[in-house]
């Protein structure tokens, strides 16, 4: 795997590959969820809203044990 998927050149910002597929699985499992809650018939808005809010927490959290 590389850890740098692409630099923007004269910037030298760099996308890492580690970040994008997190992005990636937090977006599909908002995704799932709310097509779950859906089903269920809960309302899809609170448990996006509870993952907008839960997962950067989360993720601060776990950087902050770490």
């Amino acid at each position: 795997m590389h850890p740098d998927l692409w630099t923007l050149p004269g910037v030298g910002w760099t996308l890492r590959s580690y970040g994008v597929f997190m992005a990636i699985g937090f977006l599909l499992a908002i995704w799932i969820a709310g097509r779950r809650a859906r089903r269920a018939g809960l309302e899809p808005g609170t448990i996006i809203t509870l993952a907008l809010i839960g997962g950067p927490l989360g993720y601060f959290g776990a950087r902050a044990m770490h």
